[in-house]
């Protein structure tokens, strides 16, 4: 049963950003939640999570600078 269980609230907990970036795409969806924005690791071939470059040893750039 967990994993059945499990399975409903990972679906119940995402759904909505799921909904968001169909609808709006990701450049508006980012604009409107600060949640996806925070799941942007790269964008336009740019890293745009601070400790995603750390961990490459690569500079990164703000989603606003590269969107």
């Amino acid at each position: 049963a967990v994993p059945h269980t499990s399975t409903f609230g990972l679906t119940n907990a995402t759904v909505f950003y799921l909904l968001l970036l169909a609808d709006k795409g990701l450049e508006r969806a980012c604009e409107e939640s600060e949640a996806v924005k925070e799941g942007v690791n790269t964008y336009h071939g740019e890293i745009t999570h601070a400790a995603v470059a750390e961990s490459q040893g690569k500079p990164w750039r703000e989603f606003e600078a590269v969107a």
